[in-house]
């Protein structure tokens, strides 16, 4: 037997697998929300102005993790070049939630929330523009 075959394998084979196993390691499964829910008509001004604040605090969320991942990616393209998350799940779930915000103004508007606070879901604060 010789080094380069284990147990009738080929290395080379054994390296690939283990490169493709590793490759699949970047990244999440996106997690987008629902743009419109069962309970979406009984939902009262106050109940609507929470989701909005939290949908608002996720986004911020989210931006951070994709300025973090940037940061990350610079420094794995150059060490290891396997682990880069190249997969756009947080944008698509900032998009589902933007959406979602824009279900919750209408809700607000059609409901006559004057206390709740309507602004424009893209208006959460992004560091990256």
């Amino acid at each position: 037997m010789t080094v380069s075959r284990i147990c009738g394998i080929s290395i080379s084979v054994v390296l690939l697998a283990i490169i493709l196993v590793l490759g699949g390691c970047g990244g999440r499964v996106a997690r987008p929300v629902e743009t419109i829910r069962s309970y979406d008509d009984s939902l009262t001004c106050v109940h609507i102005a929470q989701e909005l604040k939290s949908n608002s605090n996720r986004i911020a969320d989210l931006r951070g993790e994709i300025r973090a991942q940037n940061d990350n990616n610079a420094g794995l393209l150059v060490v290891l070049p396997l682990f880069l998350n190249v997969n756009d799940s947080e944008d698509e779930e900032i998009g589902a939630l933007v959406a979602r915000n824009q279900r919750l103004i209408m809700l607000a508007q059609k409901g006559s929330c004057s206390a709740v606070r309507v602004q424009s879901p893209e208006a959460v604060p992004n560091e990256d523009k």
